[in-house]
């Protein structure tokens, strides 16, 4: 598509309502209407449903409720005919942090300063109240803590071999090194039916060395990697229907 100064902008809002096919429908009339360009809402993935594009939980592709590769392709087709330019309204600030479908801020939650997204994201790491540096307050309690702790709001869950702390319809990650309050109990637990020497036993105790020495090195992606590999190990052992209610039994 050739690059041109825009002289008439005509907007459109993209979304699971008006999507790229409509878009490519539309193009011929804007184009007597005399309109140079056609300026497109976001087309990053958001929200099912999302009725402006601005809540973005991944940058790395189109979302699906406006179409696909194909469709996109054939509006810039079809401005190409007719002459027109297509402007992209990108704006990468703009994401959702209300859902756990945000993997960049789900990044965030878990490893803190150091994730690997931490950059992505304004936030102030070093406020005046020393008891919140180096963490996120997030204004999601619908009363006083204490109250949503007494009637069973707040839960850890086993999540694919990962743990989260879930409230309502919301999942929160939990760091690695706090796996170890999970995995202690659980380990006794397995160990005093099994025996020290027991398979599970074993699996479990060497798990939850992992997590009691967390590297503090590597990074990111050594982070993940073996946040990873501790979660494919609590999956299999929890192919052992005793193993896993055990731990049902400790959460």
């Amino acid at each position: 598509m050739r690059e041109s100064a825009p002289l008439f902008t005509y907007r459109l809002q993209v979304s699971h309502s008006f999507d790229l096919k409509r878009v490519a429908d539309v193009l011929p009339y804007l184009k007597r209407l005399g309109v140079s360009h056609v300026h497109l809402a976001p087309l990053f993935k958001a929200m099912p449903g999302s009725s402006h594009g601005y809540d973005v939980i991944d940058h790395s592709c189109l979302n699906p409720d406006v179409g696909t590769e194909e469709d996109l392709q054939k509006v810039a087709e079809t401005a190409e005919q007719l002459q027109m330019g297509l402007i992209l309204d990108l704006v990468p600030n703009h994401m959702c942090i209300a859902s756990n479908q945000n993997r960049q801020w789900q990044d965030v939650l878990e490893n803190g300063p150091k994730a690997a997204s931490a950059s992505f994201f304004d936030i102030d790491w070093g406020p005046p109240k020393a008891e919140l540096v180096n963490k996120v307050l997030l204004p999601i309690l619908g009363a006083q803590f204490g109250f949503e702790l007494e009637r069973g709001a707040l839960e850890v869950i086993e999540q694919g071999g990962l743990f989260v702390l879930r409230y309502g319809t919301l999942t929160l990650p939990l760091a690695p090194p706090s796996w170890q309050l999970i995995l202690q109990p659980w380990w006794k637990v397995v160990r005093d039916r099994e025996g020290q020497d027991g398979v599970n036993a074993i699996e479990l105790e060497s798990i939850l060395r992992a997590a009691m020495h967390w590297p503090t090195d590597g990074g990111p992606r050594a982070w993940r990697h073996e946040r990873e590999a501790m979660a494919r190990r609590i999956v299999q052992l929890c192919q052992d229907d005793q193993v896993a209610r055990e731990l049902e039994q400790e959460l």
